[in-house]
């Protein structure tokens, strides 16, 4: 006959189970790596940064998760794990062409050291 202890034993590996650990990289499209890309499990705050080399480990991920990867001026994407444990990424640029740029400074400085090219 089974115990409490048995039960909560059983309880354990089947959690276990369902979780996994996720590796990858984040690259752009020239496959240069991207530092400090987020990525997080969709719908929670929980997630990870890539290293210097783009990077990534992700712990205690569930295998049905669905993650989110986001760098500031690339688009995001949405990759739903399916029990993979080896999940690369390539960001796509989403930066759009400026057509004025506008630098606004404050400070004090004498009219003598400003040198203006037009």
């Amino acid at each position: 006959m089974a115990t409490n202890s048995d039960i909560v034993k059983v309880n354990e590996v089947i959690q276990a189970s369902d979780v996994l650990t996720v590796k990858g990289k984040v690259t752009d499209e020239q496959g240069e790596p991207l530092p400090v890309a987020i990525i997080v499990i969709k719908g929670t705050t929980k997630g990870v940064i890539t290293g210097f080399d783009g990077e990534y480990s992700f712990s205690d991920v569930p295998q049905d998760a669905v993650l989110v990867c986001s760098f500031i001026g690339f688009t995001n994407q949405e990759k739903v794990i399916n029990g993979q444990n080896n999940i690369n990424w390539v960001l796509k640029s989403a930066v759009s062409e400026l057509e004025d740029v506008t630098v606004v400074a404050f400070g004090i400085q004498k009219k003598e050291s400003i040198i203006s090219y037009v």
